[in-house]
């Protein structure tokens, strides 16, 4: 048996009050890993929350996941996500050159 807890974001809308934040993001998010990744990363701050100075920390799995379920289901999402991995992979520093206007660790000018 899972354990839902029920929370609402401030800006809840009359539709997101008959669903719990957790069961509204996991209704936007249909990649099955993606849905894991918010289940493992919910459960591991659900147990701590029963703690009322560590409920935070549930309250911010919660609006992480909330926002990013939000925007995967943007138009073109994917799209930019790939672009920006695509200009990460041909573009950029090597880390083994220097970076210009930092000193490195160990020289002396």
């Amino acid at each position: 048996m899972e354990v839902i807890l029920v929370m609402h974001s401030a800006a809840a809308t009359p539709s997101d009050e008959r669903e719990s934040l957790p069961q509204l993001i996991l209704s936007r998010l249909h990649d099955p890993a993606q849905r894991e990744s918010f289940l493992s990363e919910y459960r591991s701050a659900l147990q701590p929350a029963v703690d009322p100075w560590r409920f935070h920390l549930l309250e911010q799995v919660l609006h992480q996941w909330d926002l990013r379920s939000q925007a995967y289901l943007r138009d073109g999402y994917r799209e930019v996500v790939k672009a920006a991995a695509t200009d990460a992979e041909t573009e950029g520093t090597s880390p083994d050159e220097p970076v210009p206007g930092r000193r490195s660790v160990g020289r002396s000018r």
